[in-house]
């Protein structure tokens, strides 16, 4: 895993949440996290690097599983990646970050 990804994860999970509902702050963190390694993801497939797409999807499971664990909007994150994919797939001019920014705040994904 990245270092800045690594840091980022224990961040995440160094927030105090309540059993009841999920700390805003972690699922901030995370959300992010989750798209840009789909953007990773989605990159390496398109350029055809079979080993480096295997390891993007792995990160990006494990992302999604910690943001699922930890009680974050599964269902929002659901609707920011297909954003993102149809944006994507759509020849969108601007870059991946931006257009990941904009389908986490259509979503109602918390931002940081």
């Amino acid at each position: 895993m990245r270092p800045l990804a690594a840091g980022a994860l224990v961040l995440a999970l160094a927030v105090p949440a309540t059993a009841e509902e999920p700390s805003t702050a972690r699922c901030a963190l995370l959300g992010p996290l989750v798209m840009s390694g789909y953007v990773g993801f989605v990159r390496d497939v398109a350029g055809q690097r079979a080993e480096e797409a295997s390891a993007a999807a792995t990160r990006l499971d494990a992302l999604i599983a910690l943001h699922t664990r930890l009680g974050c909007d599964g269902d929002a994150l659901t609707v920011a990646i297909e954003c993102l994919t149809t944006r994507l797939l759509g020849g969108a001019p601007l870059p991946p970050a931006e257009i990941a920014h904009s389908c986490m705040t259509v979503a109602g994904l918390p931002l940081r």
